[in-house]
């Protein structure tokens, strides 16, 4: 099923009249999904995001914030929950102006919530466990507005520890990121940047396989921004474009593939030189150096691998490295991040 259809359905599904609603009543996800789909095809005209307005400032703040707490901390179920959303935001900024350079990033954070998605839809709850279905998550057309946000933000509610378990290790798995990118082609970029992104990294003694963190970063758009003003190719904060070398006044260095390579591949070597593994230099890219040293911290048990600390670390990062890993095996053919450190 396309992105689109699920956009579409999951509208229908919001406004579709014949949903039951009463309490203690279940929904059939299949008739569900039939009926939505009869009802948009007769409801919505194909052009439905032509006809509508960009939602306001106000709800967009409110869009991203729910967006970076689902990142941070949400259970998969509740993110499972937010996906709706996210599908709609990545088509409503594809057809802003300067939204452009906002979506090939989110593209990428919808990743990890389709992949929740796809682990509570593999690892579903004993029939007697499961919770009544609640009406209020999939984004509706008011008028001629999309709303982003849900009318109550989901609330993490308790799964049976088995499943749950097995739901984290579903998102968790380079070989379920793999399967899920598989069919995905790389960035229509990439045949003119990779080699030059290879040679920076190259220049920097760090591992030339590493420029697909670009992909995961920002789909590989030089001009990509995130709602919390990293910019780029690699997705520098000004903070850290400035402490590995970027100028961030204007021009921005940040959207120079060659300077911003220099630098990812410097901070790159840095963070492999503090925690001496790539899957733990990946996590503190995305997760930040100090999160990795206090996950460490909070382990002494472990054998400091990423595999034992990433319970401590945020939902994103969780998924994050194992997606990096695919990306790369993809793209590489290189397994696991089993790659050299850094040249002298």
């Amino acid at each position: 099923m396309g992105r689109t259809a699920i956009v579409v359905m999951a509208l229908a599904w919001a406004v579709f009249p014949s949903v039951p609603a009463a309490r203690g009543q279940e929904y059939d996800l299949d008739a569900l999904i039939s009926d939505g789909a009869q009802w948009a095809a007769e409801n919505l005209p194909l052009d439905w995001l032509d006809q509508v307005e960009i939602p306001p400032p106000d709800e967009w703040g409110r869009f991203w914030e729910m967006l970076g707490e689902e990142l941070e901390e949400g259970s998969l179920e509740a993110m499972a929950e937010f996906m709706p959303y996210a599908e709609a935001g990545v088509r409503l900024l594809s057809r802003s102006r300067g939204g452009e350079e906002y979506t090939g990033w989110l593209q990428q954070k919808l990743d990890f919530l389709e992949m929740a998605g796809e682990a509570v839809r593999l690892v579903p709850e004993p029939v007697a466990e499961r919770p009544v279905r609640v009406t209020q998550s999939p984004p509706v057309i008011a008028g001629r507005t999309v709303h982003l946000v849900p009318v109550r933000k989901p609330v993490a509610r308790p799964v049976p520890a088995a499943v749950a378990v097995q739901r984290q290790s579903v998102v968790e798995s380079g070989a379920a990121w793999k399967r899920k990118l598989a069919r995905r082609p790389a960035p229509a970029s990439a045949m003119e940047l990779v080699p030059r992104l290879k040679a920076a990294f190259r220049a920097e003694g760090v591992p030339e396989q590493l420029v697909w963190i670009a992909e995961v970063e920002s789909t590989m758009n030089p001009n990509a921004r995130n709602p919390g003003g990293a910019v780029g190719l690699f997705q520098f904060m000004p903070d850290t474009a400035r402490r590995f070398g970027l100028r961030t006044a204007l021009p921005d260095e940040r959207k120079h593939p060659e300077k911003s390579a220099r630098a990812a591949a410097r901070y790159l070597r840095f963070l492999h030189g503090e925690f001496k593994s790539w899957p733990l230099a990946v996590a503190a890219y995305n997760a930040g150096e100090g999160r990795v040293r206090q996950s460490l911290s909070k382990a002494k048990g472990g054998n400091g691998s990423f595999a034992s600390i990433r319970r401590y670390l945020p939902q994103e990062t969780r998924m994050y490295v194992p997606k990096v890993e695919a990306v790369i095996s993809l793209r590489e053919g290189v397994d696991r991040l089993n790659l050299p450190p850094p040249r002298a």
